[in-house]
């Protein structure tokens, strides 16, 4: 009997290695496949995995043909974070588990953008006027806090390159600082497409031709859009208004710029 089971020893701790350390790796390489326990995952760099007989390899991200976890821990290290437990589903590839790291990481963009269709108001004192403003450009830096909720805040920070007044003198811009919310069109954890809300406050600045003996002062941001986000670049469509104020002698003057501005960025 003790010989019987001496015998199935190696078969038991084979079956039991197999139930305990059913995450797999398949090499891109060789074919060869790994199973065992998932210990750290560094995105585009490696996977690190602990097998059945203790041993410890080290994957190499493009080296990576296949992956599947059985469950996925609430915590697997990537660059000290956690990749998001909505992973837990049975078989996921390289690019699915990347794609999912993102959308938990926090995300740096750089923007250019393209404001057209301008309108500056300037109202107050019992008087309003209004005026076309030629197009001009934008650069934005943001920031996307981690997160694997559905909505997605962040802040940033938009420096609108001077621009005028259709056949006037004078330069003025904005410079706001704001939040922004990210909301996916679809029902799942997807920011391929999204709605886009910004509200905050913006530096009102001008050229002595523009303001001429007058004093500016900034007021409310805000703007709204949709984007499209692929891969490292992102598409977005945003009507966006910019308020400040115009002071000469004792009158105040409300000022009110609006436009669309058609943005591409990168992320990293």
């Amino acid at each position: 009997m003790k010989k019987n089971l001496l015998k199935l020893t190696p078969l038991i701790m084979f079956l039991c290695g197999n139930i305990l350390f059913a995450d797999e790796i398949v090499k891109k390489d060789t074919g060869e496949v790994l199973q065992g326990q998932f210990i750290e995952i560094k995105t585009n760099e490696y996977y690190r995995i602990k097998t059945a007989d203790g041993k410890v390899y080290q994957i190499p991200w493009e080296n990576t043909h296949y992956v599947k976890f059985e469950e996925i821990p609430q915590e697997i290290k990537i660059f000290k974070q956690t990749i998001p437990h909505s992973l837990s589903s049975p078989e996921y590839d390289s690019k699915k588990i990347e794609n999912e790291y993102k959308k938990a990481k926090d995300q740096s963009f750089l923007k250019m953008t393209i404001d057209m269709g301008g309108k500056q108001k300037i109202s107050g004192e019992g008087l309003s006027n209004s005026a076309d403003i030629n197009t001009a450009f934008s650069f934005s830096f943001e920031f996307m806090f981690p997160s694997d909720m559905r909505n997605k805040l962040g802040i940033g920070v938009t420096y609108q390159f001077p621009r005028s007044i259709k056949d006037s003198e004078g330069d003025f811009n904005f410079v706001p600082l704001y939040a922004f919310l990210k909301m996916p069109l679809g029902n799942e954890n997807d920011l391929s497409g999204y709605f886009l809300g910004h509200l905050g406050y913006n530096f009102f600045m001008g050229d002595d031709d523009y303001k001429l003996i007058g004093d500016l002062s900034g007021g409310l941001y805000y703007g709204a859009g949709i984007g499209f986000q692929s891969q490292n670049i992102l598409f977005e469509f945003l009507y966006s208004v910019n308020n400040g104020s115009y002071k000469v002698l004792d009158y105040n003057f409300d000022v009110k710029y609006s436009k669309i501005g058609l943005s591409i960025g990168f992320i990293f």
